[in-house]
């Protein structure tokens, strides 16, 4: 079994994997920023300022999907 960002997504096969990837869409890939995001601040990757920038980026490509939902 493959893992990613420290074991939060699990892929049985390779195969398994490039078919996610190739599919993924807008919300999955929120979410896998959102993931990498934790794995990141968990390995101590990121200064501060560095991580309240990509909260905030990721915050506003999360409102513009949920305005885009509500249209």
């Amino acid at each position: 079994m493959d893992t990613i960002f420290g074991g939060l997504v699990q892929f049985e096969s390779r195969e398994q994997f490039n078919n996610f990837v190739e599919t993924i869409n807008d919300e999955n890939a929120i979410k896998l920023i959102e993931m990498a995001l934790l794995f990141s601040l968990k390995n101590g990757l990121f200064s501060f300022e560095e991580s309240h920038i990509i909260y905030e980026c990721l915050n506003k490509l999360k409102s513009k999907q949920q305005d885009v939902k509500e249209n």
